[in-house]
C-alpha cells in the first residue's frame, strides 16, 4: 500500500497522462517531463514477466508509477483486465512484485443515517466497519441499482469475473490465484443479493463472508433479509451460514444457529416443510413433511408423510418424475393411508407417460386408479379432487409400417366409476389401419386409350367411356381391424372380471364422382365380427327351452349399401359499413339412402326360430349375447336428409403506421411514408345445422325427430369488444318431434302435427351462454394450474393472480329442458360465475360459485383474496360452504420457497406451518 497522504505522492512518482499510455501491458510510455526516468531500468529491476504481464491491461486519467517498489497506481476512471477478469475502481494499485491489485472508493461524504443491517443494498443502506484506514474518509453510499446485476457505475470498486460481479468499498485481489479480500462489499447471484463487512474469495465459486447480510428483494431498504456472523456461499449452487436472524425491516423476528438457503436454479435436494394443525377426529396433525431428492438430471422424487396423533392414521406420498429428452417424460405417483380413527385403509395411483421409442412407434399413458371414492373424501382438501367421480385410464403403443402405410395401435383403457364402484374398460385393443387403395386406378388410361381409338367413329360414345373411366378410377377401397378384450368389474377385483372377446373388420368401398355441382357417391360397408363364445338352447322334456354360452368360434357378416348426394350455393352481399366488407350465406344440402338388410332371416343362418308351448315363436339369436351385441333384426331404408349453413364476414382492418410504437399518434411516417396496405380478415359469425331422417321400412313414424345445433360467437368473429364485453358464445340445440301425443299418456301417436295445422312440437332444448367482461389493460390470463397436478391432488392450490386487468368477470349460463313426454317435463338451470376485482394496486379480490338456478342452492362457492407485497405476496381462499379456509403467506423468489406461513382450516381441524 502507498501510505503517503495525496499532496506528498507527486513528489517520488512519475506522472503520465492517459493520453500518453502506448504500451499499457509492459508498463512502459513516453515519460513527459521526467526526462530522469529510463524504461529500460525500470523494466530490468521490475520483475517484468512477458507470459503474465502482456495478457494484463489497464486504462486510466492517470497514471502514477514507483519504480523502486514496483508499483503502479491507476487514478481516476481505471479499468484493470487480466486472466479474463475485470476490475474497475476509481483507484487501483498494482503490485507487480507480489502480483496483488487493491482497490478503493475515493468518496468522502459522510453515511447517511441508513435502515438497519451490515450491507449497503441501496440509497441511504447504513455500511457497517469504519471509514478507510489509508484515506480516512468514508465511501459515498451507492445509488439505487436499476436491477440485480447491479449498476457498474458505482463509486465503488467492482470486480468482475465471467457472470460474477462483486462491488465493495476496498478490494485486494491476487492475480495468479484469483483470491482475495473484500470490505463492505456486495454481490449479486442470479435473483439473490448478499455481502458483508469481509469478503474472502477462496475460490471462483466460493466465497466466506463475515457480519453477512442475504436476500432477494431489490428495495433500497429490504422488506425481508438474513442476517448471519459467518457464511459460506458457493455460487450457483448453496449457502451456509451461522448463527442466523430473520430481519422484517429492522426488526429480528427468528434466529437459528444453522441455516442452508439452496442458489441451484430450478432443482435442489432438501427437506419439505411440513404443516401442523389439529382436529376434532384425529387430534394433532403433521402434514406433508417430506424430502425431495434432485437424483439426476433425467429424475428426481419426492417423498412426503403425514401423521395424526389419534389412532394413529399414516398418510405416506410418493411422487417420480424422469424425463429424457425433450419427448420423453413422465411421473409416477401413489399414496397409501392407513386411518385408524375410520378403521379404513385405502391407497390411489397414478402413471403419466410419453415417449418416441424410434421415429415410428410411440408409447403414451396415463393411469388414474383409486381404491374407493371415500378415499379421496377422507384424505384431501383439494374441492376439484374431492368432487372426482371418474377416473380415466388409458395405455398406447402406436406405430407405422413406413414401407406399407400401416398404422396399428395396442393399447388398452379403463374407466372407474367411484359413484357406484364398476370398473369397465378393454383391455387389450389392437386396431390395424390399413392404407386406401384404389384398385381401379388403371381404368381412367385403358378406358382413355380406347376411346381415343374410336373417336372418329364415336366421339360422344368414347368421351362417355372416358367419363366412366374417370369416376371409377376415382373409386376407393379401405379396410380396418380391432380386437379386443372387454371387462367389467366390481371394485378393482381382477379374479372376479367379466370379460369378452372378439374382433371387427370394416371393409369399405365407394366411387366418389361429380354430376355437374352435384356430388355422388355410391358406396358399400360390410362388417365381419368375430367371437369365441354364442349362445345356443337346449329343449327339456316339458318343452321349455334352456340357454347357455357355448365356447368356440364365430363369425358373423353384416353389411349396408348408401348413396349421397350433396351440393353448396352461396350468396354475397357488400353492405359496406364501417370495416365490414362483405357477408356471405354458404347453404350446404345433403341427402343420403341408405339400405340394411334383416339378417335375421333364416337364410342368413344367424337367427333361429322355434316355438314354446302351442302359439309363443321365439327368434334365437345366437350372438344376441357376444361382445359386438344382437344381430341387426329389422331391415332398413332410410333417407337421411341434413341442411347446413353458415354466415361468414370479411372485415378490413388497416395495421398501425410504422411510427405508431414509438408515440407518432397515428400520423404518416416523416418523408411521406405509407401506411401499409388493408389486411382482410375473413370469419364465421352463425353455424346452423339441421337434419333429419325417413325410413321407408318402418310400419309407422317413418319421420325421426328433427334436431338443430346453433353456434354463434359474433365477437371473436369481428375480432372486435363492445366496451367490457370482450367475448360472447352461444351454443343452442333442439329437438323437435313431428307427431302429436297423446294427451292421456303423453306418448306419441302416428299423426303428423301439420295435419292439423301445427308446426313440430319442441321436445327437448339447450342454451348455453358464455360471457366475458373485463376493465383495463388486457394480458393473456395466467395458466391455470391442472386439475389432476399430481402433486396437489392431496392439498389446496393457488393459482397465480393476475394484477394487469383491474377487473374481470366471467359467466357462464346453462338452460335445458326436457319434454319428450310433455305430462312430466325436466328443467334444469345452472349458473357458473368468476370474477376478480383490483381492490388497489397490489390487492385483488377473486371468487367463483356455481348456483343452481332450479334448487336454489350453491353447488360450490369460493372467495380468494390476493395481496402484492413486492418480494412477498399472500393469498387467502374461504369455502364458506365448507367453513374452510386457506391462508398463505410466501416470498416470491423460489430461491426461498420454503419461507412461508402457511395456515389453513379443513376437515373440521385447523393447520398451521412456517
Amino acid at each position: 500500500m502507498i501510505s503517503q497522504p495525496p499532496s506528498q505522492r507527486a513528489a517520488t512518482r512519475s506522472v503520465l497522462p492517459a493520453w500518453g499510455l502506448l504500451l499499457l501491458s509492459a508498463g512502459l510510455a513516453p515519460a513527459a517531463g521526467a526526462a530522469s526516468f529510463n524504461p529500460a531500468d525500470y523494466l530490468v529491476g521490475s520483475g517484468y514477466s512477458p507470459a503474465r504481464d502482456s495478457i494484463v491491461t489497464y486504462t486510466a486519467d492517470s497514471l502514477f508509477m514507483e519504480v523502486q517498489s514496483r508499483r503502479t497506481l491507476l487514478s481516476g476512471s481505471s479499468r484493470l483486465s487480466f486472466l479474463g477478469m475485470t476490475l474497475e475502481s476509481p483507484e487501483i494499485l498494482v503490485d507487480w512484485e507480489r502480483d496483488r491489485v487493491e482497490a478503493w472508493s475515493t468518496g468522502d461524504e459522510a453515511l447517511a443515517e441508513g435502515c438497519g443491517g451490515n450491507l449497503g443494498l441501496g440509497g441511504g443502506q447504513r455500511l457497517a466497519g469504519r471509514a478507510d484506514a489509508r484515506t480516512g474518509v468514508a465511501p459515498r453510499p451507492p445509488e439505487r441499482p436499476d436491477s440485480l446485476a447491479l449498476d457498474a457505475r458505482l463509486p465503488w470498486p467492482v470486480f468482475s469475473d465471467g457472470n460474477q460481479v462483486l462491488y465493495g468499498r476496498w478490494m485486494s485481489l491476487d492475480i495468479n490465484t484469483r483470491q482475495g479480500f473484500i470490505r463492505d462489499g456486495r454481490a449479486a447471484e442470479d435473483l439473490s443479493l448478499y455481502g458483508g463487512t469481509r469478503i474472502k474469495r477462496v475460490a471462483t465459486r466460493e466465497m466466506h463472508v463475515s457480519d453477512a447480510v442475504f436476500t432477494t428483494c431489490d428495495e433500497d431498504c429490504p422488506h425481508f433479509h438474513f442476517e448471519a456472523r459467518r457464511l459460506k456461499m458457493l455460487m450457483r449452487d448453496r449457502v451456509f451460514a451461522s448463527d442466523v436472524t430473520l430481519h422484517f425491516g429492522q426488526v429480528p423476528t427468528l434466529y437459528s444457529p444453522v441455516a442452508l438457503f439452496s442458489l441451484k436454479r430450478g432443482r435442489a435436494s432438501g427437506l419439505i416443510l411440513p404443516s401442523y394443525g389439529q382436529t376434532e377426529q384425529q387430534g394433532r396433525k403433521l402434514d406433508h413433511l417430506g424430502w425431495y431428492w434432485a437424483a439426476a438430471d433425467t429424475w428426481d422424487t419426492q417423498l412426503r408423510l403425514s401423521y395424526a396423533e389419534l389412532g394413529p392414521d399414516w398418510l405416506f406420498e410418493s411422487i417420480t418424475r424422469y424425463k429424457w429428452r425433450a419427448a420423453d417424460r413422465g411421473s409416477l405417483s401413489g399414496s397409501y393411508n392407513v386411518a385408524r380413527t375410520s378403521s379404513r385403509e385405502g391407497w390411489d395411483l397414478r402413471w403419466s407417460h410419453d415417449q418416441a421409442l424410434t421415429p415410428y412407434i410411440s408409447l403414451r399413458s396415463k393411469v388414474a386408479l383409486a381404491s374407493s371414492k371415500q378415499y379421496y373424501q377422507e384424505t384431501s382438501d383439494n374441492q376439484e379432487i374431492r368432487l372426482t367421480q371418474n377416473l380415466s385410464s388409458n395405455l398406447s403403443l402406436s406405430g407405422l409400417f413406413p414401407d406399407q402405410g400401416v398404422r396399428w395401435t395396442l393399447n388398452g383403457s379403463g374407466n372407474q366409476n367411484l359413484e357406484t364402484g364398476i370398473t369397465s374398460g378393454s383391455l387389450p385393443v389392437l386396431d390395424l389401419s390399413f392404407p386406401t387403395w384404389t384398385p381401379l386406378r388403371s381404368l381412367a388410361s385403358d378406358r382413355s386409350r380406347g376411346a381415343r381409338g374410336t373417336a372418329s367413329a364415336s366421339g360422344a360414345g368414347a368421351g362417355a367411356a372416358a367419363g366412366v373411366g374417370d369416376w371409377l378410377a376415382g373409386s376407393t377401397l379401405k379396410l380396418s381391424s380391432r380386437a379386443e378384450n372387454r371387462y367389467e368389474m366390481d371394485g378393482l377385483d381382477l379374479w372376479q372380471a367379466r370379460s369378452q372377446r372378439g374382433a371387427r373388420h370394416n371393409l369399405g368401398f365407394s366411387v366418389p364422382g361429380k354430376v355437374g355441382a352435384l356430388a355422388l357417391t355410391p358406396s358399400i360397408n360390410a362388417t365381419s365380427v368375430w367371437v369365441d363364445e354364442t349362445s345356443e338352447w337346449t329343449r327339456r322334456p316339458d318343452g321349455a327351452l334352456d340357454a347357455r354360452v357355448r365356447s368356440g368360434f364365430a363369425a358373423r357378416q353384416t353389411f349396408n349399401t348408401s348413396l349421397s348426394a350433396s351440393t353448396q350455393f352461396y350468396g354475397i352481399v357488400y353492405p359496406r359499413l364501417g370495416g365490414l366488407e362483405a357477408l356471405r350465406h354458404v347453404v350446404s344440402p345433403s341427402l343420403s339412402a341408405t339400405w340394411t338388410p334383416d339378417f335375421s332371416t333364416s337364410g342368413w343362418g344367424y337367427v333361429k326360430e322355434a316355438r314354446q308351448g302351442d302359439s309363443l315363436l321365439l327368434r334365437l339369436d345366437r350372438f344376441r349375447s357376444s361382445i359386438y351385441g344382437a344381430t341387426p333384426s329389422r331391415e332398413s331404408l332410410a333417407l337421411n336428409m341434413s341442411l347446413g349453413q353458415l354466415w361468414q364476414s370479411k372485415w378490413t382492418t388497416r395495421q398501425p403506421a410504422a411510427d405508431d410504437s414509438l408515440g407518432g399518434g397515428g400520423s404518416p411516417p416523416a418523408g411521406g411514408g405509407r401506411r401499409p396496405p388493408p389486411r382482410s380478415v375473413k370469419s364465421d359469425l352463425l353455424r346452423l345445422t339441421t337434419s333429419t331422417s325417413y325410413d321407408f321400412m318402418l310400419d309407422s313414424m317413418k319421420l325421426s325427430n328433427i334436431s338443430s345445433n346453433w353456434s354463434l360467437d359474433p365477437l371473436q368473429a369481428a375480432g372486435l369488444r363492445l366496451g367490457p364485453l370482450g367475448s360472447l358464445n352461444l351454443q343452442m340445440s333442439t329437438v323437435h318431434s313431428p307427431y302429436q301425443v297423446n294427451p292421456a299418456t303423453g306418448q306419441r301417436i302416428a299423426r303428423y302435427a301439420w295435419q292439423d295445422g301445427r308446426l313440430p312440437r319442441l321436445a327437448s332444448t339447450s342454451v348455453t351462454v358464455s360471457t366475458r367482461f373485463s376493465g383495463g389493460r388486457s394480458r393473456a390470463a395466467a395458466e391455470p394450474v391442472p386439475a389432476d397436478d399430481e402433486e396437489n391432488r392431496f392439498s389446496p392450490r393457488f393459482g397465480s393472480a393476475d394484477l394487469g386487468i383491474p377487473w374481470d368477470l366471467s359467466t357462464t349460463w346453462s338452460w335445458s329442458l326436457d319434454k319428450s313426454n310433455p305430462l312430466h317435463p325436466s328443467k334444469r338451470s345452472l349458473v357458473n360465475l368468476r370474477g376478480s376485482l383490483n381492490l388497489a394496486r397490489h390487492w385483488k379480490v377473486s371468487s367463483g360459485l356455481h348456483y343452481d338456478l332450479e334448487a336454489r342452492s350453491f353447488s360450490s362457492q369460493s372467495i380468494n383474496v390476493y395481496r402484492d407485497m413486492h418480494c412477498w405476496e399472500g393469498h387467502f381462499t374461504w369455502d364458506p360452504r365448507r367453513s374452510s379456509y386457506h391462508l398463505l403467506i410466501r416470498v416470491k423468489s423460489d430461491l426461498l420457497e420454503d419461507l412461508k406461513w402457511d395456515k389453513r382450516k379443513g376437515r373440521t381441524g385447523v393447520y398451521a406451518s412456517f
